[in-house]
């Protein structure tokens, strides 16, 4: 298609593709006050899309009498656990997917979860075939906001990041995308977007069917 503009697309998982975002809110809260604290709104912003050290200076940052790496573990473990159950996949991403797959992008899973969960979202939701390349924050030395993931993602495709979209829920992943050149899209899941955001973005939608529609129309 003529209106298309861009050639790989690069694709955060939690709270983008599939809707975990729930669980690490429930899981958060619960794991935080089971250990004496007091759970503060904005952590849930800081946190998202984190991992490796920097999971664990938030958490350090929020509540520093707790043990971040017990915390983080125990959190991880319990949102594996309903994944394995059932994969809550978001509105659109199979019909996303698809068209971008058919109209010859290169596509990118680029995500701070492990591999563990990947490979459970990849068999359950049956896009064994779908991904060019995928990213692990195992993978990597610095986590989102930092842009490494999504200039390292657009590079095993074989693209700049300039050529390439980025499709994100949460602000870390936002940032990261645009620091890296992407042109970013945000599709909000528990944290509304601010100004900050909205300055970074192509593009701000509700769900991944009104992404495909802006990209059908070359409205991004």
């Amino acid at each position: 298609m003529e209106n298309i503009k861009k050639k790989g697309a690069l694709f955060d998982m939690d709270g983008t593709l599939i809707d975990t975002e729930m669980l690490y809110r429930r899981f958060w809260r619960e794991g935080v006050e089971a250990r004496g604290g007091v759970f503060a709104p904005d952590f849930l912003r800081d946190i998202g899309g984190t991992s490796g050290q920097y999971t664990l200076d938030v958490i350090h940052r929020y509540y520093p009498f707790i043990d971040g790496d017990e915390l983080r573990l125990s959190v991880r473990a319990r949102v594996n656990a309903e994944i394995r159950e059932h994969i809550p996949e978001k509105k659109g991403l199979h019909e996303l997917l698809h068209f971008l797959k058919e109209n010859g992008f290169k596509i990118a899973l680029a995500t701070a979860s492990a591999h563990e969960r990947i490979d459970a979202f990849v068999a359950g939701a049956h896009l064994e075939n779908v991904f060019d390349a995928i990213l692990s924050g195992q993978d990597l030395t610095k986590s989102k906001p930092d842009p490494e993931i999504f200039i390292k993602a657009a590079e095993a495709l074989g693209l700049a990041p300039e050529e390439c979209y980025v499709f994100e829920d949460g602000v870390n992943g936002v940032q990261a995308g645009g620091a890296a050149g992407c042109d970013t899209i945000m599709i909000p899941d528990i944290v509304p977007p601010t100004e900050a955001e909205e300055a970074i973005c192509v593009g701000i939608y509700h769900d991944l069917l009104e992404v495909l529609e802006a990209i059908k129309t070359g409205e991004i």
